[in-house]
């Protein structure tokens, strides 16, 4: 093999592992790109549902007069949010369904620890 040849074989494997190298890259692109759509589409989904999250559970009007006693105590608006807040749509509407939401239950889906406990 003449020195000729030899460049030319040794160019050939360069660009192999070149091409090689460019579709690893593209690879791992697009499975961070797969994965950053998916955690949104999740992410989304959870702040779309996380209001009927407690729909389920019965409060009962005990732990409804703790959330209200708390609410006062800490100079909140009725929905347990600063009094200041300032609301783009009614809260207590779902916005993808446009189902009514329990007062109560929206306060418990917004304060998951339940401070008027403590």
């Amino acid at each position: 093999m003449t020195w000729k040849e030899s460049l030319k074989f040794t160019r050939r494997i360069e660009t192999a592992y070149g091409v090689f190298f460019i579709f690893i890259i593209a690879l791992l692109i697009g499975f961070a790109i797969k994965r950053s759509i998916k955690t949104f589409q999740n992410f989304t989904k959870i702040s779309y549902t996380k209001a009927v999250w407690y729909g389920d559970i019965e409060l009962g009007e005990q732990e409804k007069a703790r959330i209200d006693q708390w609410i006062e105590i800490n100079n909140l608006n009725k929905f347990g949010e600063p009094k200041d807040k300032v609301y783009t749509s009614f809260p207590l509407i779902n916005e993808v369904t446009g189902e009514r939401i329990d007062r109560y239950r929206y306060i418990l889906s917004k304060h998951p620890h339940r401070p008027w406990r403590e």
